[in-house]
C-alpha cells in the first residue's frame, strides 16, 4: 500500500516543487544578472569618460587650443561613440591665464542593453564627468 505524497517507486513524490522552484530562482538570477551587466557597463564607460576628462585637462593647462584638448579626449574615449560624446572646455582659449582653472566637461549618453535595467533607470543614460586643473 501506498502512502499519500509517495511516487510509484516508494520515493517522494516532489519533481513538480523543485521544478516550480527552480524557474522562481532562476527568473531572479537572470534580473539580477541583465542588473550587473549593464551596471558594469555603465561604471566602465564612466572610467572611460573620467579619464579622458582628466587628460583633456592635461592638455589644456599646457596652453594647448581646444581643438587638441578634444583631439585628446577622443583618443582615450575611442571605443565609445563619438556622435555622442559631447565635450564643454571652460573658460575659452582667451580667458586662460597662469593659475586661472581650467574646467573640462565630457558627457555621454549610454544606451542600456537589458530591458530590466531599461525599466528602472533613464534609457540612454547620462553620464557626465568633470575635471579642473590650474593653468601652468
Amino acid at each position: 500500500m501506498r502512502r499519500p505524497g509517495m511516487g510509484m517507486n516508494g520515493k517522494a513524490a516532489d519533481g513538480g516543487q523543485a521544478t516550480v522552484e527552480f524557474a522562481i530562482v532562476m527568473v531572479l538570477f537572470l534580473l539580477l544578472l541583465s542588473g550587473l551587466v549593464d551596471l558594469g557597463r555603465l561604471a566602465g564607460t564612466y572610467y572611460i569618460l573620467a579619464n579622458a576628462s582628466r587628460e583633456g585637462a592635461r592638455v589644456g593647462v599646457l596652453g594647448k587650443p581646444d581643438t587638441d584638448i578634444e583631439a585628446a579626449i577622443q583618443r582615450v574615449a575611442a571605443t565609445l561613440d563619438p556622435a555622442r560624446l559631447m565635450v564643454q572646455i571652460m573658460p575659452g582659449v582667451v580667458e586662460r591665464f597662469r593659475g586661472v582653472p581650467l574646467e573640462v566637461s565630457v558627457s555621454y549618453a549610454l544606451d542600456l542593453l537589458m530591458p530590466f535595467t531599461a525599466a528602472i533607470l533613464p534609457n540612454p543614460f547620462p553620464l557626465r564627468v568633470e575635471t579642473v586643473m590650474r593653468m601652468e
